[in-house]
């Protein structure tokens, strides 16, 4: 576990630098580029969470839209998610290191389970808004139909972010319990 956990943190921190270096380069790079043919849309699905719109037959859709801050928008979206699960990754990977060393209950894993739970509770406001700006901009950009952003909160991290905050209380626990036993012997 400890060696995909590591895996992974390394090839999203690769991955961020790549985001970044795209982010660097992207202006520079010429807006025509970037056209994108309305008529490609024609016979295309769009689904975001559990909701599938079928734009077939709608509307017919021509034209040609620039779409190099759309681009823009996404690679800002991508990254605020992936910092959000590379955070949770690298708190993940030193709390399994530290009880790979037998020691479970340090304070150092007790903070890192809070900013977990803290973490959860904050994307549970936080991703569905970013998300969901990000597919309203693309509905209203290729004129798909009117979209609007609406807030929902993401009520599984909610969910998950209260239960490792009481994983935290129990690590708290925990630790005061294997103090006494110490102090004991």
């Amino acid at each position: 576990m400890y060696r995909f956990l590591r895996i992974s943190v390394v090839a999203l921190y690769v991955l961020l630098g790549l985001l970044f270096l795209t982010s660097v380069v992207l202006p520079f790079v010429s807006k025509g580029v970037f056209d994108f043919n309305l008529a490609n849309l024609d016979n295309i699905d769009i689904q975001t969470g559990s909701i599938l719109y079928e734009v077939r037959g709608i509307v017919t859709l021509t034209g040609i839209v620039n779409v190099k801050w759309l681009v823009s928008l996404a690679f800002v979206v991508l990254t605020v998610n992936l910092v959000f699960f590379q955070f949770v990754l690298i708190q993940l990977k030193q709390i399994i290191t530290d009880v790979y060393h037998k020691i479970p209950f340090s304070d150092k894993n007790i903070k890192r389970l809070k900013y977990m739970g803290i973490a959860y509770l904050v994307s549970s406001v936080v991703l569905p808004m970013v998300n969901g700006s990000l597919f309203a901009m693309v509905a209203n950009t290729f004129n798909i139909f009117e979209a609007t952003v609406s807030f929902s909160m993401d009520l599984q991290s909610v969910f998950i972010g209260i239960i490792i905050l009481i994983l935290a209380y129990v690590f708290e626990y925990g630790a005061a319990l294997q103090e006494d036993i110490d102090l004991t012997v």
